[in-house]
């Protein structure tokens, strides 16, 4: 008997699971992979984003009490890349349309382009946009949803800024 009830919660908990995923799922985007000019995120790196827009204007390296490790700050304009300690992807945020003239796409979208392009690639994610931010849920390659988002933030019916946030 015990062996049976044991089974039964179990299968009840997977399928709570599994329904709460697919409830979320009905009103989100999921992505993946997820690149910037060309490069997927997971292999983003220092120098990879020193490749594509040559030597940051300033990196300053900051100690992050949430992540217990320093954290360095690739500055660019108005735009930043940060990058853990083994030089890998920590987050970002973009303002602007070109750094050093080359123009910055993720998933081919870039500052100043209209929420109606948006649209047409997450639609899911801009019909369920709260406080002018469309927020776009990654998923690892195994297809488990990841605890990464980007943000395209908007104002006057275009992207202002985008972001990738880790929530980990």
């Amino acid at each position: 008997m015990k062996k049976s009830l044991k089974i039964l919660i179990i299968l009840f908990f997977i399928s709570f699971s599994v329904f709460g995923q697919n409830k979320w799922a009905e009103t989100h985007s999921i992505v993946n992979p997820v690149k910037l000019n060309k490069i997927e995120f997971s292999n983003l790196t220092s120098e990879k984003v020193t490749s594509l827009f040559g030597e940051p204007n300033k990196i300053t390296t900051y100690w992050s009490e949430y992540d217990d490790e320093n954290i360095s700050y690739y500055e660019y304009g108005k735009s930043y890349f940060a990058f853990r300690p083994n030089k890998n992807l920590h987050d970002f945020e973009i303002r602007d349309r070109t750094i050093n003239n080359i123009t910055v796409k993720i998933n081919n979208h870039s500052v100043g382009d209209s929420l109606e392009n948006l649209k047409k690639h997450y639609y899911k994610s801009t019909i369920n946009m709260s406080n002018n931010e469309v927020s776009i849920h990654l998923v690892t390659s195994d297809f488990c949803i990841s605890g990464s988002i980007i943000t395209f933030k908007i104002a006057n019916e275009s992207i202002k800024s985008m972001e990738l946030i880790n929530l980990n």
